[in-house]
């Protein structure tokens, strides 16, 4: 086995209802937390799963998180 490994990340359809995510702006608002910034750093350490919104045009603001992840 090599020593090096790579992360594969893949992107799967889920099927939820815009109600039931939360961009990341607002999620740190229901947090408590300083900025999306705040955010994005739980997502990277696992504490919430980030979900895309392909239907946002600027895909600078399709990150979004699961409304359960944050209550």
């Amino acid at each position: 086995m090599s020593r090096f490994v790579v992360e594969v990340r893949e992107w799967k359809g889920l099927d939820v209802s815009p109600d039931e995510v939360l961009g990341l702006t607002e999620a740190a608002r229901r947090l408590g937390l300083s900025g999306a910034n705040s955010v994005a750093s739980l997502i990277k350490h696992g504490n919430l799963r980030y979900v895309r919104d392909t239907s946002e045009p600027d895909p600078r603001k399709q990150g979004r998180v699961l409304v359960a992840d944050v209550d």
